[in-house]
């Protein structure tokens, strides 16, 4: 992987950072995007600094936006010529509160800039450079099967950037990519707290812990699927969960669960 170059949207912090990093420690020249300012990209630079990385290009981009895109492109073009991986891992996390509070405008909006890119991207890249990046990431989660409170606007979109992995897996692979989804549980990050309430992330990562996942685990389930040993997989949604799935979910939280409520005031 020395030498290839990265393109992660949403790739300033958490998962999209950890990835970013991830592999920028086998030699990978990422560039990172981020929308409307909300990073620092000098206390980016420095995360890569510190460990003696390859300092990635930090750039404003929003991913629902065509001007953007094509802005975005030219930059990749102009500074390295090609472009190996993509990891499409941006996504609006909106909270919902509610089969009374969904509105179409905002699903669309959540659509747009979570779902689409994975499609809009890569047809930008194959329209600069000529062909498809040689490995394609769609950041999923497992919110797409099952019932969160208030993640309504996230799972609908999960469950279409999943299809649109599978989709688009017969064209990629025509043009000499690969692509895949990378699902998983919750990650403690800021857009997991922005969406969900202090006791569901409480339950999540605490009474749950011993399978609650960290960023650098996604980081690392990607450089696997770049590194080329895993070059016979291709179109799959891979669900990185720590073998939570095969445990009876209530059974191992309940003891935990118990106790907390035992103790006295």
């Amino acid at each position: 992987m020395q030498g290839q170059v990265a393109l992660v949207t949403g790739g300033t912090r958490g998962i999209g950072l950890a990835i970013g990093l991830a592999l920028a420690r086998c030699g990978v020249q990422t560039t990172l995007t981020h929308r409307w300012g909300s990073d620092d990209p000098g206390v980016v630079r420095a995360a890569f600094a510190a460990e003696h990385l390859l300092v990635p290009d930090v750039i404003e981009a929003d991913v629902g936006d065509a001007a953007d895109t094509e802005r975005l492109m030219s930059s990749l073009d102009r500074r390295f010529g090609r472009l190996d991986i993509f990891v499409s891992n941006a996504c609006v996390a909106a909270r919902s509160e509610g089969l009374g509070s969904l509105r179409k405008r905002d699903l669309a909006n959540v659509l747009q800039r979570s779902a689409w890119p994975l499609v809009a991207y890569n047809q930008a890249i194959e329209a600069r450079f000529g062909r498809v990046p040689r490995v394609t990431i769609a950041v999923s989660s497992d919110g797409a099967a099952h019932f969160y409170p208030g993640y309504d606007y996230v799972a609908a979109a999960k469950s279409v950037l999943e299809t649109l992995v599978s989709a688009e897996a017969s064209r990629i692979l025509a043009n000499g990519g690969r692509i895949f989804g990378l699902s998983t549980r919750q990650v403690d990050t800021e857009s997991m707290r922005r969406v969900f309430a202090p006791d569901t992330v409480d339950l999540v990562l605490k009474d749950f812990g011993d399978f609650s996942l960290d960023a650098p685990a996604m980081g690392d389930a990607a450089v696997e699927l770049c590194s080329g040993r895993l070059d016979g997989l291709h179109g799959q949604v891979l669900l990185i969960d720590k073998g939570a799935g095969f445990i009876d979910n209530t059974i191992s939280i309940l003891p935990p669960v118990l106790r907390r409520l035992l103790e006295p005031a």
